[in-house]
């Protein structure tokens, strides 16, 4: 986690209630998508889980949005910490995460990336 902490929290329940709403929309949105991708074509499961993948990071950025504002430790950090490849973020590299690459890789039939 982040050490990040805020002396009093700087968020308002407007602005909560805001974020946890698009996570929330987020999250819908991701299980609609999983549920439309075909299971016997290839192109359209890959397609799906870099669909989710990014989901899932723009809720963890939210996520720790709203700790930070709140005043609480974040688990990973900002918007570059959550969204971009990890090859391009160094804190991310000193917690023993796999390279972008690397995950696709393991991801796709025979090892190729999309």
């Amino acid at each position: 986690m982040t050490s990040t902490r805020n002396a009093a929290p700087d968020i308002t329940g407007d602005e909560l209630r805001a974020l946890l709403g698009e996570i929330t929309s987020t999250a819908e949105k991701a299980e609609e998508h999983s549920f439309s991708a075909d299971i016997d074509d290839i192109t359209s499961l890959r397609a799906a889980f870099f669909v989710m993948r990014e989901r899932i990071a723009y809720m963890g950025w939210i996520g720790d949005r709203i700790a930070q504002r709140a005043g609480l430790e974040e688990f990973r950090g900002g918007a570059d910490e959550w969204l971009l490849p990890p090859e391009l973020t160094p804190s991310l590299k000193k917690f023993g995460k796999r390279p972008v690459g690397e995950i696709e890789q393991a991801a796709v039939p025979g090892g190729e990336a999309a």
